[in-house]
């Protein structure tokens, strides 16, 4: 192995590790977080638990976006030299290029729900918006853009195969 295989191959697994990060925070927000900021523990009711409760919200909300904006990056800069070197190779078919765009512009409408929406839910917001929340909305996403990434390695698996 050389060392150009030896890059791509730590930009895959940095990039990987990121997506998984990515889609693993929300899953955990929407599973611990959520249900912990609605619980009556936290808040029952006292304003002096209200305020405390709204206070601890802002903190985990404030370190989760600087968490992802974090992955952001990592994931942008891996994601487009990643997008080049693939693209730049001889045997890329039409097909390939197109799930490509959409695993792109999928991954695009995720950052910007992250980064326009995110928050924890309150409590006097309607069934439809707990069941689509932005959190749970990026990890419905962030799952097809898994599966988008597998995909695309079994389409470029088989362009390469002999």
């Amino acid at each position: 192995m050389i060392w150009g295989d030896i890059f791509w191959l730590s930009l895959r697994w940095l990039h990987f590790l990121a997506a998984a990060s990515w889609i693993g925070s929300a899953l955990f927000f929407i599973t611990v977080v959520e249900p912990s900021f609605k619980s009556e523990i936290l808040g029952n009711g006292q304003s002096e638990h209200i305020r405390w409760t709204e206070k601890l919200k802002g903190v985990v909300v404030g370190e989760w976006r600087g968490f992802l904006e974090i992955i952001a990056f990592i994931l942008i800069i891996s994601g487009a030299l990643l997008t080049f070197n693939r693209l730049s190779q001889p045997n890329i078919s039409s097909t390939y290029a197109i799930i490509l765009g959409v695993k792109v512009s999928l991954t695009i409408v995720m950052a910007f729900i992250a980064f326009r929406k995110i928050g924890p839910l309150k409590k006097s917001e309607g069934i439809i918006y707990q069941l689509f929340s932005p959190s749970r909305f990026m990890v419905g996403m962030g799952a097809v853009v898994i599966l988008l990434a597998i995909i695309l390695r079994a389409i470029y698996d088989k362009s390469i195969a002999p």
